[in-house]
């Protein structure tokens, strides 16, 4: 795949987050997917569905906004901010009403077509902070 096709995949993908489209994975994610990239013990496509349902229950408008992308070879780099407000529970926390904006880089991996697997790197202790629950 080319580096534009790279991006458009990612694109699509974090387009799906923000849509709560997680179907798509099914198109978007190779069966060998996982987090991180080439894991036995990763984070599957089923187990990114599950994950993502949990944050969207306690942060139903959570978006990714992304400020940058970058792509070379089979790899695909993004910075985002995460951002939602807390309104279900969340790591033992009821929803607070309080809002958060975190960042986050994400490095996608590219095999034949689908995203393979990412690596995530987020700002976790910023939003426990901002949610005042750290």
């Amino acid at each position: 795949m080319s580096l534009e096709e790279n991006r458009s995949l990612v694109a699509r993908f974090i387009r799906a987050v923000n849509d709560r489209d997680f179907d798509v994975f099914d198109q978007l994610l190779a069966d060998h997917f996982t987090i991180p990239p080439d894991s036995p013990e990763g984070l599957s496509r089923e187990g990114l569905k599950s994950v993502l349902t949990y944050y969207v229950s306690a942060f139903p408008d959570l978006n990714y906004a992304v400020q940058d992308q970058i792509a070379e070879g089979d790899t695909v780099v993004v910075r985002a901010t995460m951002q939602g407000t807390h309104k279900g529970s969340y790591k033992n926390h009821d929803g607070t009403g309080k809002t958060f904006a975190v960042d986050e880089v994400d490095i996608f991996r590219i095999d034949a077509g689908k995203i393979a697997g990412y690596r995530i790197v987020w700002d976790e202790a910023g939003l426990a902070k901002q949610l005042g629950i750290d």
